[in-house]
């Protein structure tokens, strides 16, 4: 059984200075235009660390999910890949297509946020495995 004490841990300064990214999301239901804000945070070396989600209106912020991505990210940089794997493709609404051509439609907001973190933050062929589409992709593949 592995223990928080058996981990690899992270050479994490008391005060990192983490820059961030901003994405606006479209999600375009049956329902309507569902807008959002993914942030992402990354430490010095650009590994990730943090998330944050924004639904735009009502400023809901999606707290459990991030709290516990962020958590993971930040003890173990090497779990980003299987974690957005696990998240990728899964359904519930608001799903439809998105404004994002590397995502293209849209599961769920989970879904985008698990294939835009991929996108962004992974290398190209593990973000294709997870349905990332890239300008320069053939279609003959």
């Amino acid at each position: 059984m592995t223990t928080f004490k058996n981990r690899k841990k992270r050479d994490m300064k008391t005060n990192p200075n983490w820059s961030g990214l901003t994405h606006k999301g479209v999600i375009k239901s049956s329902e309507g235009d569902f807008e959002f804000y993914l942030i992402a945070n990354v430490d010095e070396d650009g590994i990730l660390r943090e998330i944050f989600i924004r639904e735009k209106g009502d400023g809901h912020i999606h707290d459990p999910l991030c709290m516990v991505l962020s958590c993971l990210f930040q003890m173990d940089s090497d779990a980003i890949e299987p974690i957005l794997g696990k998240l990728a493709h899964i359904r519930h609404e608001p799903s439809g297509w998105t404004e994002d051509p590397r995502i293209g439609r849209a599961k769920s907001l989970v879904d985008y946020l698990a294939r835009w973190l991929a996108a962004e933050f992974l290398p190209k062929e593990s973000a294709k495995r997870l349905g990332v589409r890239f300008e320069d992709e053939d279609d003959d593949n």
